[in-house]
């Protein structure tokens, strides 16, 4: 009971909030717009979706200022993110997810029919469009994977971009701007043309370029002289490099620059017959890390810092294109999309704490240079019934193939190419200088390259599947649904590596060289959904449902033996790193879409339970010390339980209400030491509760239409990610494995908004107005690595203005 008690105050809380609010409804003449979606893949009222939805219409991203996930995921019961730049962005639904690094999402994220994530080797997964130009952003809470396939273990995201239109011409331009505190600045150029071609073909060009503000500064002041060639051995004294790291100082080095565009046709051939075309690409860049990292006594907790001796820049470019074909046969809608996607994902990490050699740290400029460079094709059609009667189906095949070139560069900028130093000095030593027992890396065959480290690899997954559902009126107010999808995957992995961090010793002759391996993966995967949908009324939509999600497993990369043979060892796999298996959630839900008050109130709500099995994260292998890598593993199970609730009201024809509110309870259900956790363990970077209030207040301003909103966000208290396998050493920096109160805090944001003339329109808003430190994000990895923090946009202070033609 104890664990119910929160869900029902926050449901008592909402009761409380909703009744007023209809009575007050009354005085409002105008109802609220009903929004129609396509989370179900064919059209419907919002409010006769029979699942946790949420949706953004075209005012509703303008009103809000919305631009990225970050800025309507907060609006979203049981959704959280985590934005760390190049080490990847994250949207978590109900607690369902495990990290952003190395890892396949646990949301699919789509823009119109085109899935834009994929599995990542040394990057991060989920990539985050720029919002301009947006009919809406459909959020669907829960496993999707019957109509959306893999990796919607949690939910998904559509977003849907305005079509061409042949009415008439028209279009738009924006201009904003911002100022960050303790940051940079923002600044906006979005443009959008509509060109009409013939009667049935129009054009629609969209162009933007965006600078969103840096605020986290490199502050390394400098080092003395400290790297040592080769580590102390008894036979001999060892070579010295005299040599002082320089300070390394970088003003809002997260700043990120944005550029894209997207060019769509729009053709109505035939009455029956509709084609489009969408062609899309975007271009982000950055200067260095998105994170702070944190040591107690050095580093002030509040600022936004970092120690980098090396630089850690990154880009990370997508290009897409979709064929779309639909053609009506009266009884049914055929659809078939054709999309490719090229990404190419590249960032640097500081290099320099990690050791070179065995026994000695240093802080000579090194750093390592990650590249993701995946290829998409996917193919899927369906048929989608439209004939009046109590039977409705749809039915589909989809495919996907993915080619993926990734590599790993360990970088020495010191410019004292410190590895041939060695090599010349082990090479100029007398026959038996190196004793036997020293370590492996510098016995006698040690043959040292001029390659501190390298890793190519081609990992290449396919999917095939079938996917249906039949939904049967069983009586004019029930129906029943079963929908279902059926998965083959196949993933090929090879991987090359090489260089002084990389290179293992032979079986036979025990000469050090590179290491060339290989691997496959197979499964098959069948994920069910049963509905009951009940419609009392016009207006009233309840539900319950139990439904399986699904997600690809991951293909490790190879660590060398030569640093990681007592991690493996502890591990209980010393023959290597074993390969993640595939997770599954089996998520039983009920929950109702309603109407009220001649739809001056809308009211949604969900209570669930997610049995989530193999949870796949990602985890530091043991002894961090010499073998600093990590990999993704089948870690344990957890189950996730909460209540989500949702309102709208307009309460008079000027003022309108919009209430989020969630509580989520995620706990290990089975012992996880991979990520230091023991069953009945909350999980980790899941807030208990969520909380989003809006008031937007319309009136005329000069005989012109205005409105002034204010939004208020609470999240609730949440565990950071430590490393505490038993082998691992404490941290040196950080004993205490939280290295910082995590989540907890208010966020409050506001926008007035004044059409100064028909077509001309300006915005002044701000975000986090009280310019809280919210953490989303903290880390520790254990051994010399400080801890690493991921908070909130600080204050934003901007304006915007917009002319429409």
């Amino acid at each position: 009971m104890r664990n119910i008690r929160p869900a029902l105050s926050v449901l008592a809380l909402s009761i409380g909030v909703i009744g007023p609010e209809i009575a007050l409804a009354q005085q409002a003449s105008g109802a609220i717009e009903e929004m129609v979606v396509t989370a179900q893949r064919r059209e419907q009222k919002l409010s006769e979706v029979p699942l946790s939805i949420t949706a953004f219409g075209a005012k509703d991203i303008e009103q809000r200022s919305i631009t990225s996930f970050t800025d309507y995921a907060s609006s979203v019961p049981s959704v959280m993110f985590t934005e760390t730049g190049g080490f990847g962005n994250e949207l978590k639904i109900r607690g369902i997810g495990s990290g952003p690094q190395a890892l396949s999402p646990t949301v699919a994220v789509y823009l119109g029919e085109v899935p834009v994530i994929h599995t990542p080797r040394q990057a991060g997964a989920s990539y985050d469009f720029r919002v301009v130009d947006m009919q809406r952003i459909e959020v669907l809470n829960g496993p999707q994977g019957q109509l959306y396939g893999s990796n919607s273990l949690g939910g998904a995201v559509k977003y849907v971009p305005m079509k061409a239109s042949a009415k008439k011409f028209s279009g738009s331009v924006t201009v904003g701007g911002a100022k960050v505190t303790e940051g940079g600045t923002d600044y906006n150029v979005d443009a959008v043309l509509n060109i009409p071609l013939s009667a049935t073909l129009a054009a629609r060009l969209v162009a933007y370029d965006a600078r969103m503000a840096g605020y986290y500064d490199n502050n390394y002041p400098g080092g003395p002289v400290i790297g040592t060639v080769v580590p102390p051995l008894p036979a001999f004294s060892p070579q010295q490099l005299a040599y002082s790291a320089p300070a390394n100082h970088q003003k809002n080095a997260n700043q990120t620059d944005i550029h894209g565009g997207r060019l769509s046709f729009d053709l109505r051939a035939t009455e029956d017959l509709e084609v489009e075309l969408m062609l899309a690409t975007e271009r982000k860049k950055w200067d260095g890390s998105s994170f702070a990292e944190y040591n107690p006594g050095f580093t002030d907790i509040n600022k936004f810092q970092f120690f980098d001796v090396a630089d850690s820049p990154g880009k990370d470019n997508m290009d897409l294109g979709n064929l779309l074909i639909n053609y009506d046969f009266g009884s049914a809608i055929l659809t078939s999309s054709t999309s490719y996607t090229k990404r190419s994902n590249h960032f640097a990490n500081d290099f320099s704490a990690v050791p070179v050699f065995f026994g000695q740290a240093n802080v000579v400029p090194m750093n390592s240079s990650k590249f993701d460079d995946p290829k998409t094709w996917t193919q899927e059609f369906r048929l989608t019934s439209q004939a009046k009667g109590p039977f409705q189906w749809l039915a589909g095949l989809f495919y996907s193939k993915m080619d993926q070139d990734f590599k790993l560069r360990v970088n020495d900028l010191s410019g004292l190419n410190i590895v041939a130093s060695a090599k010349n000095f082990i090479n100029s030593l007398p026959p038996g200088a190196l004793p036997s027992g020293s370590p492996p890396t510098y016995g006698a065959a040690w043959t040292p390259t001029l390659d501190i480290g390298s890793i190519d690899g081609k990992f290449t997954e396919k999917q095939t599947a079938i996917f249906g559902e039949a939904k049967y009126d069983v009586l004019d107010t029930l129906n029943a649904s079963f929908s279902f999808r059926s998965f083959k995957v196949d993933q090929t992995a090879s991987q090359s590596q090489s260089g002084v961090f990389f290179n293992v010793p032979d079986p036979v002759t025990g000469v050090f060289g590179p290491l060339s391996a290989s691997s496959s993966n197979s499964e098959r995967v069948f994920t069910p959904k049963y509905q009951l949908t009940w419609k009392p009324e016009q207006g009233a939509t309840y539900y319950g449902s139990a439904a399986k999600g699904f997600r690809t497993g991951v293909t490790n990369v190879p660590v060398p033996p030569n640093l990681c043979q007592t991690a493996l060892n502890i591990l209980g796999t010393p023959g290597g790193v074993p390969n993640s298996k595939s997770d599954t959630v089996w998520n039983y839900e009920l929950g109702g879409n309603l109407a009220l008050a001649k739809n001056l109130v809308q009211l949604s709500f969900a209570v669930y339970r997610a049995d989530w099995k193999n949870m796949q994260a990602n985890y530091f292998l043991p002894d961090t010390q010499n073998c600093p890598f990590s990999a993704v593993g089948n870690v344990g199970d957890a189950q996730s339980k909460g209540l989500e609730l949702k309102l709208a009201a307009k309460v008079t024809d000027q003022l309108s209400i919009d209430f989020a509110g969630s509580y989520n309870d995620i706990k290990y259900t089975t012992d996880a030491p991979l990520v230091g956790a023991k069953s009945g363990d909350t999980v980790q970077m899941s807030p208990r509760y969520q909380t989003n209030v809006g008031i937007q207040y319309d009136y005329k301003l000069m005989s012109k239409p205005s409105f002034a909103r204010l939004d208020w966000n609470y999240v609730g208290e949440m565990k950071a990610f430590a490393n505490d396998f038993p082998s691992n050493p404490p941290p040196p920096f950080a004993p205490d494995p939280q290295p910082a109160p995590i989540g907890n805090y208010h966020v409050f944001n506001a926008r007035l908004g004044w059409v100064v003339m028909d077509n001309l329109s300006i915005d002044l808003y701000g975000r986090n107005l009280t310019d809280k430190r919210g953490v989303t994000f903290a880390q520790d990895l254990g051994g010399g690595a400080m801890p690493i923090i991921s908070y909130i946009r600080p204050r934003t202070l901007g304006a915007e203005m917009r002319l429409d033609f």
